[in-house]
């Protein structure tokens, strides 16, 4: 089916559902469907909700907050720390995060939608959606499955738009962020098994935004204790090995989060890391909690 196909396949679906909520990340994928839905709805009918806890990126929840009011769509942040809250069989999600199991995200995703799906319906006749691609539907997604048990609609994946489909017609909508990396959640960046704490993610967070500040956009900092496995993309490598004095500004930035020893993964970044045989890692959420929680 040809991108126009599936455009015309989205706005299809989206006049179905009527009014729409979206769970906006402020990612590449939400924003797209953001955008597309005020275009196709009108922004009376469009209410844009996002998830803020300690394991969410401030620079993206800046990012949509200023998209928002630059659309005129009306936008609230849903608190997700939800430590008192009962889910399923863990009393509560501090539980999850402590254990930290391969299936955190579904239980994670449990807890913020359930927050984003009771905010939506009480709006009368909001249908809650989120920014899920169709290439999501073929990668290690254990947030989907809670997706689906909830109910939440993902018209992107849908309609069969892929993320290079979103990437372009976002940079053909003027969207700032049509070809910003990947961004999964914090609690990404800490291997499964090992607890995941509001400290080791302020850390991974102090030496992304580091990176970042330095010119330097896809990159992970993976949490392995006393150690923090920093992971570049492949422009960001080429300049790191072609820019010696990188090297100290990347261990300067880890030895000021706090941790001993600073490494550069030589494989490079990469979404899923902890995923991977043997070394179980990331699976690269939209953004956002979208989107993901890309």
């Amino acid at each position: 089916m040809e991108t126009n196909e599936k455009l015309e396949r989205l706005k299809e679906i989206l006049t179905g559902y009527g009014r729409v909520a979206i769970a906006f990340s402020g990612g590449v994928d939400s924003t797209f469907l953001l955008n597309f839905a005020v275009k196709t709805l009108g922004v009376k009918n469009v209410l844009a909700l996002t998830a803020d806890a300690f394991y969410c990126i401030p620079r993206e929840l800046d990012a949509a907050a200023d998209f928002s009011e630059e659309l005129g769509v009306e936008h609230y942040f849903i608190q997700a720390d939800m430590y008192s809250e009962v889910w399923y069989d863990y009393s509560c999600l501090d539980e999850v995060f402590k254990e930290n199991p391969e299936d955190r995200c579904f239980y994670c995703k449990i807890a913020i939608f359930s927050k984003l799906l009771k905010a939506a319906l009480s709006r009368p006749g909001f249908v809650l959606c989120d920014g899920t691609n169709f290439d999501d539907l073929s990668a290690y997604r254990p947030g989907l499955e809670a997706l689906t048990e909830l109910g939440v609609r993902s018209p992107l994946a849908q309609a069969g738009l892929t993320k290079a489909e979103i990437r372009e017609e976002g940079r053909k909508a003027g969207l700032k962020n049509w070809d910003a990396p990947a961004c999964a959640c914090l609690a990404s960046r800490i291997p499964y098994g090992e607890p995941v704490t509001e400290a080791k993610t302020e850390q991974v967070l102090s030496v992304e935004e580091a990176l970042q500040d330095l010119g330097l956009r896809s990159v992970r900092a993976r949490h392995h204790g006393d150690i923090v496995r920093i992971e570049l993309g492949d422009a960001e490598m080429k300049r790191f090995l072609s820019e010696p004095v990188l090297a100290k500004k990347l261990s300067e930035a880890g030895h000021e989060a706090g941790f001993k020893f600073v490494t550069v993964d030589l494989d490079g970044y990469r979404t899923g890391a902890f995923d991977e045989p043997d070394e179980p890692d990331e699976p690269d959420e939209p953004n956002n909690p979208d989107d993901s929680n890309e």
